[in-house]
């Protein structure tokens, strides 16, 4: 009976550290693709920015 238990228990704490796992590497794939989302909206408004003034020069 206590084998038993204690088989299952170590069952559960395996799960549970697997699922650990998972969620940290879910997380740190979320954190570098919303970093890479940032950067890219970056770019495009830096680039929105040159354009703008651009333009704004080409006006007066």
């Amino acid at each position: 009976m206590v084998v038993i238990i204690s088989m299952e228990a170590a069952k559960l704490k395996y799960e549970a550290q697997k699922r650990n796992r998972d969620l940290e590497e879910t997380q740190s794939r979320i954190r570098t693709e919303f970093k890479l989302g940032v950067t890219s909206l970056q770019i495009y408004l830096s680039k929105l920015s040159r354009q703008y003034t651009a333009l704004s020069n080409q006006n007066e």
